[in-house]
């Protein structure tokens, strides 16, 4: 049965009273529990602390369509807005919501959280676990744990979220990027932890030449590759296998850009598997 036919509380009913609802469990909110609502979707506001600000469109698309035919799978969790009398904030689900306004549907099932400190916890902890979340979400996320005293340090940081504290503390050493770096990074959607780097090493006055160059090669020129001593055909590895001698050779390897080191990286790994077949 679809959470969208079940018999479910309306929003109406349950903003009489708040205090006399029997708890029970749900598939999101582990140990905090609660009951379904089906709430109106003009109630439903984002959380204003939510990590993530970029949502794919055709990924919203795409979920709107498994939507209309097959209702919302799973509720979304909300919390009462503290700025808006009568509504309720997305703590998770957000892209759920922004699916089933494309689908055309008025109300979708939600679970209220009545502690807003947990609500906020719940928000960054499942956007961190995303594998999409960009890294500069990531650090907005990382750094709110420690704003709001959810963590006290990287290390409680890494214990919460199941990771290395050396992940945690190179995503944190991207707060010190400027504003426009970060803006631009974010903008053009660019991940590459092996960029990030090297922005962190170079003056500002560079980091859109450089975001530029790993985002299209292409673009760099042919004035550009002659200075790195490359043509725009031009072979950096090659395997040599003479009778029973095996010999490796490279050519102008750090004259390579960012993202062809990491496409050559990607073929290599391929190569790999092919060997261990």
């Amino acid at each position: 049965m679809q959470l969208n036919n079940a018999k479910h509380r309306s929003s109406e009913e349950f903003s009489v009273n708040h205090s006399k609802i029997a708890p029970r469990s749900s598939i999101m909110t582990g140990s905090f529990k609660q009951e379904y609502l089906n709430i109106k979707i003009e109630s439903l506001l984002p959380f204003k602390n939510q990590a993530r600000k970029n949502f794919d469109a055709q990924g919203i698309s795409d979920l709107a369509i498994t939507i209309k035919e097959h209702g919302v799978r799973q509720p979304l969790t909300v919390v009462q807005s503290k700025e808006h009398q009568g509504c309720y904030e997305v703590v998770s689900g957000e892209r759920r919501l922004r699916a089933a306004k494309v689908a055309g549907l008025d109300r979708v099932p939600c679970i209220l959280i009545t502690d807003y400190s947990k609500a906020e916890e719940i928000a960054i902890i499942e956007n961190v676990q995303r594998k999409d979340l960009h890294p500069l979400e990531l650090m907005n996320a990382y750094k709110s744990l420690m704003d709001k005293k959810i963590c006290n340090s990287m290390q409680s940081v890494a214990d919460k979220i199941g990771t290395a504290k050396s992940s945690v503390v190179e995503i944190m050493n991207l707060e010190t990027l400027p504003e426009d770096t970060k803006n631009y990074l974010l903008e053009h959607d660019v991940k590459s932890r092996r960029l990030f780097r090297s922005l962190l090493k170079q003056d500002a006055a560079r980091h859109k030449e450089m975001i530029d160059e790993y985002r299209d090669p292409a673009e760099i020129g042919e004035k550009v590759l002659q200075e790195r001593g490359l043509t725009k055909k031009a072979t950096v590895l090659s395997v040599v296998i003479e009778g029973d001698n095996m010999s490796f050779a490279q050519n102008k390897i750090k004259n390579l850009s960012l993202e062809d080191r990491d496409r050559i990286k990607e073929m290599l790994y391929q190569i790999l598997d092919e060997l261990e077949k």
